[in-house]
């Protein structure tokens, strides 16, 4: 009998439990992850006609397979970590919770869908500053332009504001606060508001349907619940991976897998690529593995109306306020679900219910700063992270700024009560209470934070000193490996990173494309 299951029609994605003995592979192109970054690469390079194979630790999830999941078992199923991890924080540091996808698909799978543009200044900083000579607004552009053909970027339609978020947007008018509807990887959005639990009519592009769907096209092969433990490396090359096959229900290792490759490209994430990489003891000559991590600080406030709001009508995200972008704050709306609303309101039982039964009341919005502090990613044991983070006091202020902002913009668009995310104050009632808490002093450690941005820690540069990669992905020091995520970003984007990282991704598939030898083999798709 067949060692796999094959996969019935044009499905090229085999899962762990398709699988029936230890795998030996050898192929052309061995890209380890599924995400924004990864997918990029592996459909640029099918098509162009190499052989690829796509590793993914997590599993295949189609819709009709995470519709059925409840918010807490798609957090358990298809985040990395069981839905978030803990960050250690040094000094005055929020406890700071971070997400991230492990699905076939990554992180586009459960994200909001929001696409930005890298600044123009973030790029001028890498051009000048960094020494990325082939990065710039006008080398980007065509880049960006044929990313966001791919994936239908377009603004959402106002149809899809919820109630409270029209208030909010009449408010910040009246302000004079500059604004706009967010573009974002949807086509025909129904405003179901489940993008962080996969899209259930399969409207956000995710790359599990465009990039993913190509490179299956062009016979790349995809192995889910496939964790990479070890890079193998012989005479200053690496010249493959190895790793277990894991049960899908309990993640526990069944089977392993020896794969070799004549290049390999790494698209695990930025919690993930650094992991690797220390295992393999590679960052004993590349000193800035895993550390110079950015992760974007959140927070979200909610406004309590006298009239029923109905957040959960319209799209998860779909309004930005960019008036404060100079100072590094953004303003963005956003709504969760119902179960993560009820973990961060205060109370418990009777007084948590009466915050509880005014739940079509409540809007929310969150605040998300350009970090200038930094942390660092390191590995306990097995394979889950330690990230231990330490926030400036300039982040802290940013945070509490936009905090405030948020708070004063709800009494003025009519909200009879404000929920902060600080610990110490978690409810204000007018304005003179609003001023009360921000006139004493606030710690970080009582501020409630998040982040689904982390970024930076094999990052981008000229140098094995300062950075782990060159401008085209390239690991300092080994020729055929490569780097292609939100790990090689060299500084904090300010702004949504999924077009970034794919942006990126998209730069070391064109490098790879004009320099690899010729393909290996004719693809078989339609032009």
């Amino acid at each position: 009998p067949s060692s796999i299951d094959q996969p019935k029609g044009e499905k090229m994605i085999i899962e762990g439990d398709q699988v029936h003995q230890n795998l030996h592979l050898h192929t052309e192109v061995l890209v380890v992850g599924s995400g924004c970054g990864g997918a990029v690469v592996a459909a640029e390079l099918a098509e162009a006609g190499h052989e690829v194979i796509i590793l993914e630790e997590g599993g295949y999830f189609p819709p009709q397979v995470y519709n059925q999941f409840t918010p807490a078992q798609a957090l358990r199923e298809m985040y990395f970590d069981y839905g978030g991890i803990p960050v250690i924080g040094k000094g005055d540091t929020p406890i700071i919770f971070v997400q991230a996808g492990r699905a076939v698909g990554g992180s586009s799978l459960v994200n909001g869908g929001v696409c930005f543009r890298t600044p123009e200044y973030v790029l001028e900083t890498w051009h000048k500053k960094v020494g990325l000579t082939t990065i710039s607004p006008k080398t980007m552009e065509p880049i960006f332009e044929r990313i966001e053909k791919e994936l239908r970027v377009q603004p959402v339609d106002e149809k899809l504001h919820n109630k409270g978020l029209l208030r909010l947007i009449q408010a910040a008018k009246k302000n004079r606060w500059s604004g706009h509807t967010i573009q974002r990887n949807v086509d025909g959005c129904e405003g179901k508001c489940r993008c962080m639990f996969g899209c259930p009519n399969e409207r956000k592009q995710s790359v599990l349907i465009t990039y993913l769907k190509r490179a299956q096209k062009y016979n790349a092969t995809i192995y889910a619940d496939c964790r990479v433990e070890k890079i193998l490396l012989k005479r200053g090359k690496a010249i493959g991976v190895k790793g277990k096959i894991l049960d899908r229900k309990s993640r526990l290792p069944r089977l392993k897998f020896q794969i070799h490759a004549k290049t390999i490209v790494l698209a695990a994430g930025s919690l993930g690529t650094p992991l690797l990489l220390q295992k393999s003891k590679l960052a004993k000559k590349l000193p800035q593995v895993g550390k110079n991590l950015t992760l974007h600080p959140a927070s979200r406030v909610y406004g309590l109306f006298d009239t029923p709001v109905n957040g959960w009508q319209g799209a998860f995200q779909s309004y930005v306020i960019d008036h404060f972008k100079e100072e590094g704050i953004k303003l963005i709306s956003i709504f969760p679900a119902p179960g993560v609303i009820a973990a961060t309101l205060p109370g418990v039982r009777q007084k948590h219910w009466e915050h509880m039964r005014h739940f079509s009341h409540l809007s929310a919005f969150g605040t998300m700063i350009s970090d200038v502090s930094s942390g660092k990613i390191g590995r306990a044991l097995g394979f889950f992270p330690v990230i231990t983070y330490k926030m400036k006091p300039e982040d802290k202020s940013k945070l509490l700024r936009g905090i405030q902002l948020i708070a004063q913009l709800y009494f003025d668009a009519g909200a009879r009560k404000v929920y902060l995310p600080i610990f110490q104050h978690p409810v204000v009632e007018n304005r003179k209470q609003l001023e009360e808490v921000f006139r004493q002093p606030i710690r970080a450690k009582g501020i409630e934070c998040a982040s689904q941005h982390p970024l930076g820690t094999c990052r981008m540069g000229t140098s094995p000193h300062s950075s782990v990669v060159n401008e085209f992905g390239q690991v300092h020091h080994l020729p055929n490996l490569f780097l292609a995520d939100g790990s090689i970003v060299p500084t904090s984007v300010a702004v949504n990173p999924q077009i970034t990282v794919m942006a990126l991704a998209m730069k070391v598939a064109e490098h790879l494309k004009n320099h690899l030898r010729q393909p290996s083999l004719v693809a078989n798709g339609s032009p």
